[in-house]
């Protein structure tokens, strides 16, 4: 993997790269991860394409966030776009996870016309539920995820808090395992870092912006994710131009990792279609 930095606003960004090919994947994790994510990912599309997984600001090797951000999402699409202009990406394919998958919505709908297709793994355009927005926190809610954060002062008191309740698919040495290599990338990222996507990109509604995203697009929603149910993900199906939905059933929300051979071969098909439609001839 060759790991790299680019210098952002205020900071700088770090991404690794693997692979090759004539076509490019952006990788953009979501919360509480990093780049190190995608190890599956990029192993499997490595012998073909070109991969880039970044770290977004505030997790892994990339800078904080800085204090007076007042938009984390913008900030993140504006680092997406720096990254794209650094290494000149001539229409790559952007991957995005949870808020990483927000943070990729948010891109396509304002350059569009860099990015070929767009995949979307759990992803929503709103947090918070609202009128006519039935899914998400409730400001109660919201509230008291703030306090437990915030009251945890070792790692596995975050971990029980972010990850367990999102991992009901796997079980056992599977689950300490991944639970364990998902540690190491929660450690490296501040408790500032978590708590700013509870208060301030939570508070996100960017649902106004479907229509404006004409790019293909595959959407992958985990059926027992309680994050982002699979409601969300027909609300993006059915608003977005041109988009395609696959739902992993039985799986939960870190699906791309639980059940990384199949997010792979439905993202390779998506990428690179090979089925025909066989009809009768008359």
């Amino acid at each position: 993997m060759q790991k790299e930095f680019i210098d952002v606003d205020k900071g700088r960004l770090f991404y690794q790269m693997a692979g090759e090919g004539e076509r490019d994947i952006v990788w953009v994790h979501g919360l509480p991860l990093n780049s190190n994510s995608w190890y599956a990912q990029v192993e499997h599309f490595k012998p073909n394409f070109r991969n880039i997984a970044i770290d977004l600001r505030g997790y892994g090797q990339s800078s904080e966030i800085p204090n007076d951000t007042p938009s984390v999402t913008d900030l993140y699409v504006a680092d997406l776009l720096t990254l794209f202009n650094t290494l000149k990406l001539n229409k790559p394919i952007l991957v995005g996870f949870a808020s990483g998958g927000h943070a990729t919505l948010k891109f396509a709908a304002a350059h569009g016309d860099l990015i070929s297709q767009l995949v979307l793994i759990n992803a929503s355009p709103c947090f918070m539920k609202q009128k006519n927005w039935d899914w998400g926190f409730d400001k109660a809610a919201l509230d008291a995820f703030i306090a437990k954060l915030n009251a945890a002062d070792t790692l596995e008191q975050l971990s029980d808090i972010i990850l367990t309740s999102a991992m009901r698919d796997v079980s056992g040495k599977q689950k300490q395992a991944l639970t364990a290599w998902f540690n190491t990338m929660l450690a490296s990222a501040k408790k500032e870092t978590l708590l700013s996507f509870f208060n301030n990109i939570a508070y996100d509604d960017d649902r106004s912006l479907l229509k404006d995203i004409t790019t293909a697009t595959l959407i992958i929603c985990s059926r027992l994710d309680k994050e982002v149910p699979t409601a969300v993900a027909m609300y993006l199906r059915e608003n977005m131009p041109n988009a395609q939905l696959f739902e992993l059933n039985d799986i939960d929300h870190f699906g791309f990792a639980t059940q990384s051979a199949l997010v792979n071969q439905v993202i390779e098909q998506f990428i690179q279609p090979s089925c025909t439609i066989n009809l009768p001839s008359n």
